[in-house]
């Protein structure tokens, strides 16, 4: 059997060897190092989702994530899954389901809704995903939004695209929140708060609070707490509650110039 990693696995397949796809580039992630699109060991999983060719022939078993580091043993077992999560979820899906040529974004809001099989319990660990709410009907809104600047408008925060961010208007100042509307009363347990994934690090939030309100106008504060100084995403649980709904404020941020507030992707975690 050959694990088939600079080309495609079709050559090796058509010379008779039994073969595994793990493609350097489309199919291969280097956890810390790659933090852009076209980086090294950046696994870009739109554009593998829509273009990569998961070919189904005789001599290729399926296809793999092909995964290195430097030290490894090093780095939390968690942080080095993070990286690999939602390629592995990808990889899976195109091989064996979805056809070359579709949009990962509805995808992405099905697998969050199921979660993670064994997932561990809400603690607050990187990445995890123990099943959230769709983002379907959602709307956001944010105390300020940059627009000029760059494309930062609260929704881009809530349309299942880890790559596109929300960001606070460059001149307003901290406090910001966005804040989001579910549609409806739902049950959740948390919120799963990404950083911007595009390389840039102002804005990534340090202080957080939790907030939840029925009607959008008064509003509770569920959790508060510290994010660390990285662009991995959290999980923060709050108990069981429902509400209509839920708004992350951010008081602080990381960056030197305690100014701004950004995020990628803000989830809802589902009550069981």
């Amino acid at each position: 059997m050959v694990n088939e990693w600079l080309s495609s696995p079709e050559g090796r397949a058509a010379k008779g060897y039994r073969t595994i796809g793990t493609q350097d580039g489309p199919l291969y992630v280097s956890p810390g190092f790659g933090a852009t699109p076209g980086s090294y060991g950046f696994f870009d999983i739109r554009t593998t989702y829509r273009d990569y060719p998961f070919v189904q022939r005789d001599g290729i078993l399926g296809y793999r994530v092909a995964r290195w580091s430097d030290h490894t043993q090093t780095f939390p077992l968690s942080w080095v899954d993070y990286f690999a999560r939602r390629p592995l979820a990808v990889v899976a899906e195109r091989t064996w389901a979805t056809p070359a040529g579709s949009d990962v974004r509805p995808f992405l809001d099905r697998y969050d809704q199921v979660g993670d099989a064994l997932p561990l319990p809400v603690t607050g660990d990187i990445g995890e995903n123990p099943g959230m709410l769709s983002q379907d009907g959602w709307t956001a809104t944010a105390t300020s939004q940059e627009t000029t600047g760059e494309p930062g408008q609260a929704s881009r925060a809530v349309d299942n695209d880890p790559y596109t961010h929300w960001h606070s208007d460059y001149s307003a100042g901290l406090p910001q929140q966005l804040s989001i509307d579910l549609g409806r009363e739902q049950h959740l347990s948390g919120i799963r708060y990404m950083p911007r994934q595009d390389g840039g690090t102002n804005g990534r939030v340090k202080a957080y609070e939790v907030l939840v309100s029925d009607d959008g106008a008064t509003w509770r504060k569920v959790a508060t707490g510290t994010f660390p100084n990285d662009r991995t995403e959290y999980v923060v649980p709050v108990a069981p509650v429902t509400a209509r709904h839920v708004a992350l404020r951010a008081p602080s941020e990381h960056g030197d110039q305690n100014r701004f507030a950004a995020v990628a992707e803000l989830d809802v975690v589902r009550a069981r």
